[in-house]
């Protein structure tokens, strides 16, 4: 429940996320239960289902349609959260300067950077879906989104562990980072690849497993970059990393089709 809660904008039991949102201090023993991060995989798996069925429903007949329309309702799901961590981490890594970045990613204005980020991102994450259904049908586009939506929210709880010590201040990803344990991690990973290899089985794809695996580290890389370039971890940056990761594993899955 913590994980769908932090998150989506399903009406689940939202203790952990009121939590996190105020970046409150909570026992180290809490972490697993009140992150949810160990279950990230799952809520991203079952994020993506909803793609899945949009594609089944739209795409087959309107491929383009079925992929605006698929990643219309993740953001729908998600309350666009991860997006708008994305415009403002583009925001703040076009300000120069430590103060005027924060300054930029707090303002609630989205500046060029932002736009500039998001239509590049999505347009990847659609054009990805688009082409899927194109060269290898609705199922494995749709599948392709339920794996993406699993490996990408795994992807904070990696940036999470890997860069514990730049997570500073009161703010999300500073609570994230210090709750969330090596066991949420291992098990996050571990739920994601096991999903990814059934949907590849499911679907009878190898690209949909090779993709992923080519989107997780690209998405890694990406997020790892972004987070130096920063100089520290927070919950835009964090949502950066989900956005990224989603865009390269639809990217690497269909280019792995095609």
């Amino acid at each position: 429940m913590a994980a769908l809660a932090l998150l989506t904008r399903l009406p689940v039991r939202r203790g952990a996320a009121s939590a996190a949102a105020g970046g409150g201090s909570m026992g180290a023993g809490d972490g697993a239960e009140r992150t949810g991060a160990a279950a990230f995989a799952i809520a991203g798996a079952l994020v993506g289902a909803g793609a899945l069925a949009t594609v089944l429903l739209v795409g087959a007949s309107e491929p383009a349609l079925g992929a605006v329309l698929a990643v219309a309702v993740t953001a729908l799901l998600t309350g666009a959260l991860h997006l708008d961590g994305l415009a403002d981490t583009a925001d703040a890594l076009l300000a120069g300067d430590p103060g005027r970045a924060e300054a930029a990613r707090k303002d609630p204005a989205v500046g060029p950077g932002g736009v500039a980020a998001l239509i590049l991102v999505l347009g990847v994450e659609i054009a990805a879906l688009a082409s899927l259904v194109e060269s290898s049908g609705a199922l494995i586009a749709g599948v392709a989104a339920v794996a993406a939506g699993a490996v990408s929210r795994t992807m904070p709880v990696a940036v999470a562990r890997l860069l514990r010590d730049r997570a500073t201040g009161e703010g999300f990803g500073s609570w994230f980072a210090l709750h969330v344990a090596s066991a949420d991690l291992a098990i996050a990973v571990a739920s994601a690849s096991l999903l990814v290899a059934g949907l590849a089985v499911l679907a009878g794809s190898s690209a949909v497993f090779i993709g992923a695996i080519a989107g997780a580290l690209a998405g890694l890389a990406g997020a790892l970059a972004v987070t130096r370039a920063r100089g520290r971890l927070d919950g835009d940056g964090m949502g950066t990393a989900v956005e990224l990761t989603m865009a390269a594993t639809l990217l690497g899955i269909a280019l792995a089709a095609g």
